[in-house]
């Protein structure tokens, strides 16, 4: 039979497109044929997890990046005041 890793994948995979519609088959159809093996879903799932870390830090440099710059050119114009 299948191993137990593959076996709960597969589970997974009819899980969640039991839910879905036909595109989101489709793209489980494509995942399963691009991705084999768990060595290259593990790395797909590494690859995911960097873009979302990506995409806060992005977004929070995004939202805070105007004060931050403020913040600092208060401090260095401080500090240019007081050494000369």
């Amino acid at each position: 039979g299948e191993p137990s890793a593959q076996r709960s994948n597969a589970s997974c995979i009819r899980r969640y497109t039991k839910q879905g519609n036909g595109q989101e088959q489709a793209v489980t159809n494509i995942l399963k044929t691009l991705i084999p093996d768990e060595e290259a879903a593990t790395a797909l799932e590494y690859a995911l997890l960097l873009f979302l870390i990506a995409g806060v830090i992005i977004g929070a440099v995004s939202v805070f990046g105007v004060s931050v710059g403020d913040l600092f050119k208060t401090a260095g114009a401080a500090i240019g005041a007081v050494m000369g």
